[in-house]
C-alpha cells in the first residue's frame, strides 16, 4: 500500500510542474514560433488548443506591439546588446509532428505541440523600433508592463494583473 501511495505521489507531483522555455518568433515562411530549453536546444512549436487562454492573450498583445520577438539569449543588433526575455511556462508534447507539404507553400517541417500555461517577461525588455530614414532603427527599453501597455490590458472583462506575468531576477536561459 505504501508503494502505491508513493507511486501516485510521484506521478501526480512529478508531472505537475511546467517547464520553462525562452520564446522566439522568427520572421520566415512556414512555422515561425520556437522555444529554447535551459540547454539552448531549439524546438519549433505550435500552441496546443489546451493552452491557457490568458497566457495566449498576453503573448499575442506583446507580439502585436512589434519589435519584440524574444531571443534564445543575449544577441547583438547592429552592435547593441539585445535581450528579449519572453519566458513561457508549459509542456512540450513529446510526439514530433510534421507539417503538410504542398506546391507553392513552405517546406514541410517538424514541430511539437506546446501547452502554454504561463507567460512571463523579464525586464528590462528591449524593443526594436524601425527609424524613419532608410536602414535606421533604435532600441526602446521598457522596465515594466506599465510602459508597454500604459492603458493596461483587459482579458474577459478583468484587468490583467501584470505582477503575475513579471519574472523576477535573471533568466536561467543565458
Amino acid at each position: 500500500m505504501k508503494s502505491l501511495i508513493a507511486a501516485l505521489f510521484f506521478v501526480t507531483c512529478g508531472s505537475a510542474a511546467a517547464d520553462e522555455y525562452r520564446y522566439h518568433l522568427s520572421v520566415t515562411t512556414g512555422l515561425q514560433e520556437c522555444v529554447f530549453d535551459q540547454r539552448g536546444k531549439q524546438t519549433t512549436i505550435v500552441f496546443s488548443k489546451d493552452s491557457d487562454s490568458e497566457a495566449r492573450f498576453i503573448l499575442e498583445k506583446i507580439l502585436e506591439l512589434g519589435g519584440i520577438n524574444g531571443t534564445k539569449g543575449m544577441d547583438e543588433w547592429h552592435g547593441a546588446p539585445f535581450d528579449q526575455a519572453l519566458i513561457l511556462k508549459g509542456r512540450l508534447e513529446p510526439k514530433i509532428r510534421r507539417t503538410a507539404s504542398a506546391p507553392n507553400s513552405a517546406q514541410s517541417e517538424d514541430y511539437q505541440e506546446f501547452k502554454l500555461e504561463e507567460v512571463m517577461v523579464r525586464f528590462p525588455l528591449v524593443r526594436h523600433r524601425p527609424g524613419k530614414v532608410f536602414d535606421t532603427a533604435f532600441l526602446e527599453t521598457h522596465f515594466s508592463f506599465d510602459t508597454l501597455f500604459p492603458e493596461g490590458l483587459v482579458f474577459k472583462g478583468t484587468k490583467v494583473n501584470f505582477d503575475k506575468h513579471t519574472a523576477s531576477g535573471a533568466c536561467a536561459h543565458r
